[in-house]
């Protein structure tokens, strides 16, 4: 067995990349997890855009905000619900899930027709929301 720099053979070494590439899956996502989000992210954006078309006259007092938001925060969970997520595993996870954007690119570039429906959203390139959800 050929030994490399620092006396570890060949066998040693890939096997310390292999460890350390399943090791790191946990915190990556998966081609299944980052399709679920792509998916959950351009319903709930096209959703919202169609909502907010609708509400446009719409009187904004203070009242009809909190409905407003109301009636988004159910939206949004009962989509999230389709894709077997909670609004908070979404928010937690989002970040990790949408964070290596060379990967979120190439999925999108393997899938044009969600890349389409993906790049048109606001919300893709929205900074994530910080903080407790407001009730």
């Amino acid at each position: 067995m050929k030994r490399l720099k620092g006396g570890l053979s060949a066998t040693v070494w890939l096997a310390v990349f292999i460890l350390a590439i399943a090791s790191g899956k946990g915190a990556q996502a998966d081609t299944g997890e980052l399709e679920k989000f792509i998916r959950a992210r351009i319903e709930i954006g096209e959703t919202m855009s169609k909502f907010m078309r609708e509400q446009g006259g719409m009187d904004r007092s203070t009242e009809n905000m909190k409905k407003m938001e109301t009636d988004i925060n159910a939206m949004v969970a009962e989509i999230l619900g389709k894709f077997g997520m909670t609004t908070e595993e979404y928010r937690a996870r989002s970040p990790v899930v949408f964070g290596d954007e060379a990967e979120v690119k190439a999925f999108l570039d393997a899938n044009p027709d969600l890349k389409k429906r993906y790049e048109v959203l606001p919300l893709h390139r929205a900074p994530e929301r910080r903080g407790p959800p407001r009730e």
